[in-house]
């Protein structure tokens, strides 16, 4: 952790499921900065753009009949 540029030292506490940073400074108008080489990546965007995609192909499937009217008419229709 930096505070303005400058790194401070700071306690630790974890559960199973949180962990936290206390730490004390000088109340200025200072920057603090928490600095990692650890990242979690975020799943839940990407993920919810494949159910999107998915359910998308499904609903324009079952409007779509098989015999090739998307081709002649265009999706529009369809949607």
């Amino acid at each position: 952790m930096l505070v303005g540029e400058k790194p401070i030292t700071f306690m630790v506490k974890e559960n199973a499921t949180h962990s936290a940073r206390y730490f004390t400074y000088e109340h200025k108008s200072l920057a603090i900065r928490v600095v990692s080489t650890y990242v979690i990546t975020e799943f839940l965007q990407p993920l919810m753009i494949l159910v999107v995609a998915f359910t998308l192909a499904i609903l324009l499937s079952k409007r779509i009949k098989e015999d090739g009217k998307l081709l002649r008419r265009g999706i529009r229709e369809y949607l």
